[in-house]
């Protein structure tokens, strides 16, 4: 019974580091071969998402640009309503603006009324509009969102 025992002993002694040099060997070459594959799939993900952002990013780059010509162009002279309609037409054409506002100084859009901030967005498949951001209480001249692009 001693000799199986100590045969069991040589056994297991010889074939668990074997065992263990096999696994070792077997993930060496499996990250040779397929290492490479996996890190240009991440790659390839890293920039497709990358471009999309970027792409969107473009988006609404473009459409800030345009409305502000717009607005700097057209001034007073259009109504309310016509800049609450081109908010409006922007946020529902580009599946990336969630919305969009025109928010004027003090006394620019007319001497006879201080805000101007029509806000046009996206309300589950409609297009909402709120002029909470002309409240005399809120005063968006004075908001951070509004200073750091003054």
């Amino acid at each position: 019974m001693e000799a199986k025992k100590k045969l069991n002993y040589k056994i297991a002694i010889i074939i668990i580091p074997a065992f263990a040099i096999g696994i070792l060997i077997f993930n060496y070459f499996m990250n040779l071969t397929f290492g490479g594959v996996i890190k240009e799939l991440v790659d390839a993900r890293i920039n497709n998402t990358r471009a999309e952002i970027q792409k969107m990013l473009d988006v609404s780059s473009g459409v800030s640009t345009l409305l502000a010509d717009t607005v700097a162009k057209t001034g007073a002279s259009l109504t309310q309503e016509q800049y609450v309609e081109i908010l409006k037409s922007y946020v529902e054409k580009e599946q990336v603006i969630y919305g969009a506002g025109i928010w004027l100084e003090p006394y620019t859009f007319s001497p006879e009324r201080q805000y101007f901030g029509p806000y046009a967005y996206k309300d589950g498949d409609a297009i909402a509009v709120s002029y909470d951001y002309e409240a005399k209480d809120y005063d968006f001249v004075n908001q951070d969102w509004y200073k750091k692009v003054k």
